[in-house]
């Protein structure tokens, strides 16, 4: 016959987490919550950045826009 030994014997405690540890897991999620937001500069930025080359290569970019179009149907 087997033996079996105790399940409670098997099993570890849980770890703890201390009060520094949770800050820093708090902050961390924070961060990234935050690095997941549009940032308004960039979003300027960008749009800035288009514009100037839509009138410079107003071409290139109507083609760019049917490209894309088409990929989304």
């Amino acid at each position: 016959m087997a033996t079996y030994a105790p399940v409670a014997a098997l099993s570890k405690p849980p770890t703890t987490m201390s009060l520094t540890e949770m800050v820093n897991l708090a902050g961390g999620v924070q961060a990234y919550q935050q690095a997941q937001q549009l940032n308004p500069l960039a979003v300027q930025k960008n749009t800035a950045e288009l514009q100037r080359l839509q009138q410079l290569m107003p071409e290139e970019y109507r083609r760019a826009v049917a490209e894309a179009t088409r990929a989304q149907t």
